[in-house]
């Protein structure tokens, strides 16, 4: 997994949470089916079931025309009706391309979930590259939902359970695939998160606690999840960078050692989304708050509320790693630009890290987060002058935008920052982000 709109010869996938049954026809059937551009509904797309799959095309001479006229910053909609267990809408890279230069964003739905694509998401050029095709419109690209196998489910419902959780509707993959000339690429990754929505009842509304993407092992990681009414449907919103096989859980975590504490609601709340997993590593349902948190630790929070991809391949940059517990998180947060290492060479992983230290960190996340506010001014403070140069503008962005605030009119830069204040910090990032949805207030 990398950054960037990556390409990739291995599978890859992602989830929704659809448990409708699935028709299985004997027969083929083809009908005419409408495509929406720019709210337009056109009817240049063909929907095609056969042997318990659906295939979406459309008229490509017609739908390049009408993206030529569409409005710069609208969408473009393939709605596949056809309950069936897989289902593909099929592209060339050009309209890609063409939709991306017009900044028009691509949505597939089918029953009551939404693949939605941003214009930007997709890398063309390592498409094409990847490929060794130049005429985009000879590249053909397949968007496919499909719902997983009994063998899959199963395995997610062992590993929930073994973590006091439990998996709500039906696990699905999403993927993306390019092909041209007999060869084919997996697009993997994404430049922006992309967006799965997906329809549930109040029922699973009220149980549900976050989504997870399923990684080949058989484990999984938590990926940004936001529950809210839209029209009086259940809506929930799960942002991604890469493709993947996804499921929405439902985990209830209450530490031990934070019962009665101030950061209680907090601690439980980003444990139940599966983010802090990474500080009890031995299970021992402990958090230990008041604890300064490393740099290791603080990375590797930031990489799981981001939901970012973990690979250890980056970080060979930093000599001083090879025993750490976090190698792979750390390795995503240099890959992602979240941190640089003390040098060029070293992380200094068990240090402690610094208010203004960890405000920088922050700072780098909250733009993957997409979180674009100013920055404000940090002057005020009676203690801002000890605010390192280096600092100056991360500290301003987080009082700004109220990840990390002063108190008693200090901002204390050079002080050390708990477990408990990072997690405050972290789900404030996630909150003002609309990347998760508000359970506790902070």
């Amino acid at each position: 997994d990398t950054p960037s709109g990556s390409t990739s010869s291995s599978s890859s996938s992602g989830s929704s949470n659809s448990s409708s049954s699935s028709e299985t026809p004997k027969t083929e059937v083809s009908k005419t089916q409408p495509v929406i551009v720019d709210g337009k509904k056109l009817d240049i797309g063909n929907q095609k079931v056969s042997s318990g799959e659906t295939n979406f095309t459309l008229d490509q001479k017609q739908f390049t025309s009408y993206i030529e006229k569409a409005e710069v910053g609208s969408e473009a909609i393939i709605p596949i009706t056809a309950n069936t267990d897989k289902v593909k809408a099929g592209l060339n890279l050009q309209n890609i391309k063409d939709m991306s230069d017009k900044s028009i964003s691509l949505k597939v739905e089918n029953q009551k979930v939404t693949y939605a694509i941003p214009s930007n998401a997709i890398d063309i050029s390592a498409v094409a590259n990847g490929l060794g095709v130049s005429n985009l419109k000879d590249i053909s690209v397949e968007i496919i939902l499909e719902k997983t196998d009994k063998g899959a489910i199963k395995q997610v419902k062992s590993t929930m359970e073994a973590q006091k959780g439990e998996i709500i509707g039906t696990p699905m993959k999403f993927e993306i695939k390019a092909s041209a000339d007999g060869k084919e690429v997996k697009i993997e990754s994404f430049n922006t998160y992309v967006k799965n929505s997906l329809e549930v009842s109040e029922k699973e509304a009220k149980e549900i606690t976050t989504a997870v993407i399923i990684l080949p092992d058989g484990s999984m990681r938590h990926v940004p999840t936001r529950l809210s009414n839209k029209d009086g449907k259940q809506i929930v919103d799960i942002s991604s960078k890469t493709n993947g096989t996804y499921v929405l859980v439902k985990s209830n975590v209450a530490y031990s050692d934070a019962k009665g504490k101030w950061y209680e609601r907090v601690a439980n709340e980003l444990g139940s989304r599966m983010i802090t997993k990474c500080l009890d590593k031995a299970n021992t349902n402990t958090i230990q708050g008041e604890k300064d948190i490393t740099r290791e630790e603080f990375a590797a929070l930031l990489v799981n509320a981001l939901g970012l991809p973990q690979t250890s391949n980056a970080a060979a940059n930093f000599s001083d790693i090879a025993d750490s517990n976090y190698t792979d998180e750390i390795g995503a947060a240099y890959e992602y630009g979240i941190i640089n290492g003390l040098t060029q060479t070293t992380f200094a992983p068990n240090k402690t890290i610094t208010r203004q230290e960890a405000m920088v960190m922050l700072q780098r996340a909250a733009k993957i987060a997409e979180l674009t506010s100013q920055g404000g001014n940090a002057v005020s403070f009676k203690d801002a002058s000890k605010v390192s140069n280096w600092a100056q503008d991360a500290v301003a962005f987080n009082v700004e935008n109220g990840l990390i605030v002063g108190s008693n009119g200090q901002i204390k830069p050079q002080d050390t920052i708990t477990r408990a204040e990072s997690m405050v910090a972290i789900l404030r990032l996630l909150q003002k982000s609309n990347l998760i949805d508000v359970k506790v207030e902070v």
